[in-house]
């Protein structure tokens, strides 16, 4: 018996949210069959309100950890 296991897609965002939403609004339906993983590494700017009419995952970091944690925490998530 094989399990298929979702396709993760974890997406670092650093400051510009409006990139960031034009983006995965233009291609959140090339990822239709993937959980989508958005991890704010700017805590200054909470981004999960922009996102809420997404589907997608957002992790609220507390500090500024740089991409390599930030993918980290989302690979956690996944």
């Amino acid at each position: 018996m094989t399990h298929e296991l979702p396709i993760s897609v974890i997406i670092p965002s650093y400051k510009n949210e409006q990139m960031l939403l034009k983006n995965l609004t233009h291609n959140l339906k090339f990822l239709k069959d993937c959980e989508v993983i958005v991890v704010n590494d700017y805590p200054q700017t909470p981004i999960a309100n922009l996102l809420a009419h997404l589907p997608v995952h957002v992790i609220e970091r507390q500090k500024n950890g740089g991409f390599g944690p930030a993918v980290n925490s989302g690979i956690s998530q996944a």
